[in-house]
Formats: structure tokens, sequence, C-alpha cells
């Protein structure tokens, strides 16, 4: 892949901020559809910025509108959603997800004395669970990454490390990367099949181990495995009683 421009770095996020009009915006555009790493580049963001709109989601039965009655004026359509835009924007991410957060927790202040109980931001689940669930809707990935530099990428933006993975024998191979959210709502995972049986690691920040389960389950039939490197930790989930692919992660940089 060709080696980046850094000058135009700033142009690309502009465009992607949808700062950009007229001409330059067509300039760019045209750019970044004649470059394989921009339009990668590009890909990755808006699968990034879905990502995050669908993580910042306020509690699905919270009902906003009815909980701030005669205190604000909320607006029925879904408020992470910008009208009449082409891109959802980093720049208006951040400004709509921290009134998303702001509307969705006063309106959980507002409802601690009444009979609806308040969900959380996150709620930890056995990652068997989370693998059983995975499994029975398909075991599809949220999105397929052959490109080393966009895994790498992906995983330095959630977890700040670039990762990527090493060559894995006959029989092991990745079937692309979700959001499960088996660590924490910042945590990625990797699907995977080992010799036919579906295998997920999930990668999170240390910080963000909230140290599931880990060993046999009888329940599932399942082995979870820990394991701690780059100051990430990572949580293999399979039929396996030893770790398959979660080994084979290594820091893109120092493996090139």
């Amino acid at each position: 892949m060709t080696e980046p421009d850094s000058g135009f770095a700033e142009l690309f996020d502009a465009f992607v901020d949808g700062a950009l009009q007229g001409e330059e915006k067509e300039r760019v555009r045209l750019e970044i559809e004649s470059s394989d790493y921009w339009s990668s580049q590009l890909k990755l963001q808006r699968r990034i910025d879905d990502a995050a709109r669908s993580l910042f989601s306020p509690p699905a039965d919270l009902d906003i509108s009815r909980s701030l009655d005669g205190v604000l004026d909320v607006p029925s359509s879904p408020i992470l959603t910008p009208a009449n835009s082409t891109f959802w924007t980093r720049r208006n991410a951040v400004v709509m997800l921290t009134i998303a957060a702001s509307v969705a927790w006063m309106a959980v202040a507002l409802n601690l004395f009444s009979s609806r109980p308040e969900q959380p931001v996150f709620r930890p689940v056995e990652l068997t669970k989370v693998y059983q669930t995975c499994v029975g809707e398909g075991f599809q990935p949220y999105w397929v990454c052959d490109d080393d530099e966009i895994f790498a990428t992906t995983f330095e933006r959630r977890q700040g490390v670039e990762l990527n993975l090493a060559a894995m024998p006959a029989g092991r191979e990745m079937v692309g990367l979700s959001y499960l959210a088996g660590i924490s709502r910042r945590s990625t995972s990797m699907l995977a099949t080992v010799d036919g049986q579906q295998v997920i690691v999930f990668v999170a920040a240390l910080d963000d181990d909230w140290k599931p389960k880990t060993g046999f389950s009888d329940e599932s039939n399942l082995y979870v495995h820990r394991l701690e490197k780059f100051g990430l930790v990572f949580y293999e989930v399979s039929p396996f009683d030893e770790m398959s692919v979660a080994p084979y992660f290594q820091r893109f940089r120092e493996s090139r």
C-alpha cells in the first residue's frame, strides 16, 4: 500500500467533518477516490463513526421526552441522528454525543424515584453468553478487514495500541471484527475459526477489565482464556482447552 501523504491528512479530516465546500471539497473527494489508502481510511472512519453512534445511544427503554416533560423540549426524532447530513462527522459526533449523554443521564436522575429501573451504561455479561448470542445470530462480524494498516488503526483508535495478527497455522482464520462490548463499551472483538470451530477474542484496555470468569463452563461447554500483553487484556472464548488465536496478536510497527 502506498504511504499516506501526511500533508493531505488535515484536508481529509476536514472533508470527513463536512468542513469543506465547493471546488476544494470536490478536489479532495476526487483525491480520495483515486487513492486506495484514503478510500480505505474513509470507509474505516464511517464504520467507526457508525459504531460510536450505536455505542453511545441512550438506554432503549428510557423515554427521554416523557422523563423531561416540562423541563426541556426534546425532539421526537432520535437525538443521535443528525438531520440532512451526508456524514456523521467527528465534530458533530462529539457535540451530539455530549448532548445525548447529558439528556439521557438527566432523564435517569429524574427517574430515580420512579418504578422504572435505571439502566447502566455497561452491564457485565459472562463472555460465554456473549459468545452464544453471537453464534446464535449467525457469527457475523461487524466488518471484514483484510488490510493490515486499517486493522492496526482500528485497535489504535479504540484501545490505544496498533495491533495486527501474525501468520497463523493452517486451519485458523480470521472472520472479521465486531464490537460485542464483552469487556467494556470500548472493547473490540475478533471473530475467527479454528478447524471449523468458532472462536471470539475480546480485546480491551487493562483499566476496563472487570475480570470475567475464566476456565471451563459446564453450562456452555466453553473455555474462557485470559492473556495480558501490550497493556491490554485479551479474553479468548472457544470450545478449546487452550488459546488458539489471541497469542498471535502483535504490535503492528514492531512486526514490520
